[in-house]
């Protein structure tokens, strides 16, 4: 099992640190395949909306960055991880900006899946999709939000879903790290 980890370390904070440090502990104990970025807003031009990506150099963004070689790594990993803070229910700023530039991933085209539109695949394998989020003030209602919105973000990227993971203190970290372990265990015997 290959996974990705895409780390906001330009807004990371206590909480945040000790959840990369745990995750990677895990990974390197339990001798799981893995591969971390560690993302600042400066490390990925935005996405420009020119779809060039789609039209001249399919499935390659015209920017020659660290997002091209992220784009690689998503395709070929089994479970792509996201993590960082959670802003007003959403994703941090870099986190948002890792995630689209996934589209060159994806087909221009469009169909339907579970009465929604969506973009098709242009890849025969996606992985699957994991967020988690920290903030040691998250409400309730920011809390639904992020969870939505790594779902929708999941079905856009050719999975049926995604799980999400909200951290708020030490404890969350500690039951987030046995969680994932059983999901991960799922997904080897798959």
């Amino acid at each position: 099992m290959k996974i990705l980890v895409i780390n906001d370390r330009q807004n990371e904070n206590k909480l945040g640190r000790e959840i990369i440090e745990k995750t990677i502990k895990t990974f390197q104990t339990k001798k799981i395949e893995f591969k971390s970025y560690n993302l600042a807003l400066d490390d990925l031009h935005y996405c420009i909306g020119c779809f060039s990506c789609w039209l001249k150099t399919p499935g390659m963004c015209v920017f020659d960055d660290l997002g091209r070689k992220i784009c690689e790594d998503f395709i070929k990993s089994d479970v792509v991880l996201y993590v960082g803070p959670i802003k007003y229910g959403c994703y941090s700023p870099v986190i948002k900006r890792s995630l689209d530039r996934q589209i060159p991933n994806i087909l221009p085209f469009f169909e339907e899946v579970n009465g929604e539109m969506h973009h098709s695949p242009r890849y025969d394998k996606y992985p699957e999709l994991v967020a988690l989020g920290y903030s040691e003030d998250v409400s309730s209602e920011e809390e639904e939000t992020f969870s939505s919105l790594v779902t929708a973000n999941g079905i856009n990227l050719q999975k049926n879903g995604a799980k999400a993971y909200v951290c708020k203190n030490d404890a969350d970290i500690d039951e987030y790290i046995s969680d994932f372990e059983v999901y991960l265990k799922e997904r080897e015997v798959r």
